[in-house]
């Protein structure tokens, strides 16, 4: 890596922090893009994922008790359940899908932020949580960015903001560190050194 890739690198993750200090979450959205196009579909998904476990860290001594444990858990709980799956797909997968992926869910947060200030529907409830889960399982694993998901339900539900930038903290080290996790075990790097990818490297045992 040079050191021109690595210093941007390091000024996304500065404003990508203060992005998500502000507004609970960014960082997937603002940092995988680039991420991906410097260093690579799968090292820079897996590197968005590392740092959405760490930085969340961070915040947590001062939102602490702001934070609703059980949208944690609902939302939590359906994200980790599809992750493993979406984490053999995406060691499978060549890097150019993983470039249209993360490229079409940062395009997606943008139409919904402006969509959905013309939305006066109001969805709430555990059933659009699971969903919420599942979608921003799926983005994190597959693009690096879950933030689409999680953006639809606070603005349907409603979700107040301090309640939810706090909530969206330990959900985001949960997801992140989860979806990390996965992908390494299915590919620690050595997998795309065979012809067919991680499928190749577990038939060998």
């Amino acid at each position: 890596m040079s050191l021109s890739v690595a210093l941007t690198l390091i000024g996304l993750v500065l404003l990508a922090a203060v992005i998500q200090r502000a507004a609970g979450l960014g960082l997937g959205m603002l940092f995988a893009p680039y991420a991906v196009v410097l260093i690579g579909a799968h090292e820079g998904i897996m590197l968005a994922n590392f740092l959405g476990t760490l930085m969340p860290i961070l915040l947590l001594p001062r939102i602490w008790p702001q934070i609703q444990w059980r949208t944690v858990a609902w939302i939590g709980l359906p994200a980790v359940a599809v992750m493993p799956g979406a984490a053999w797909l995406s060691s499978i997968s060549p890097p150019g899908p993983l470039y249209i992926v993360t490229a079409s869910l940062v395009l997606l947060s943008l139409l919904i932020s402006v969509a959905l200030v013309r939305v006066n529907t109001t969805v709430e409830g555990r059933a659009a949580q699971v969903i919420t889960g599942i979608g921003s399982g799926l983005g994190t694993v597959l693009g690096g960015v879950g933030g689409p998901a999680v953006t639809v339900y606070a603005a349907l539900s409603r979700w107040p903001v301090l309640p939810m930038v706090a909530t969206l903290q330990p959900l985001w080290i949960l997801i992140s560190s989860v979806s990390f996790t996965s992908k390494l075990a299915w590919d620690d790097g050595s997998c795309r050194t065979f012809r067919g990818g991680c499928g190749s490297r577990w038939s060998r045992w």
